[in-house]
């Protein structure tokens, strides 16, 4: 993953998932974000610039957008949430009290960190 540009340490829409690494869907907002800055950029050059803009900032979004990482896992043929949320622990539904759910004001968030369970 050399040469990847990653975001590391934030909660994606899932918040049961908290400081993870690589979210897929925060890394692919992001790579389209910058896309989408850049092309903004280059079409409406002389307001970027009056707006402080530079070429370095543009380049450095073009190349983050070009080389976002975004987790896949060939093995499962699909993309895990976040990088290595497939090596947590499950989360066992079987044992889950139909009174526990929402699991969020139920179980501590110590214990859906560190498992595989999706809001």
């Amino acid at each position: 993953m050399h040469g990847a540009f990653h975001i590391n340490g934030v909660t994606g829409p899932d918040e049961y998932s908290a400081l993870s690494d690589d979210n897929v869907y925060t890394n692919l907002m992001a790579k389209l974000n910058l896309a989408g800055a850049v092309d903004v950029t280059d079409r409406h050059l002389e307001l970027a610039r009056r707006a402080g803009v530079t070429e370095a900032e543009v380049a450095a979004w073009r190349d983050a957008a070009a080389v976002m990482h975004i987790p896949y896992d060939d093995e499962l043929g699909g993309h895990p949430q976040a990088m290595n949320f497939t090596h947590y622990d499950e989360w066992d539904f079987a044992a889950t009290k139909p009174q526990d759910y929402p699991l969020l004001l139920n179980v501590s968030y110590f214990d859906l960190y560190r498992k595989q369970v999706v809001k």
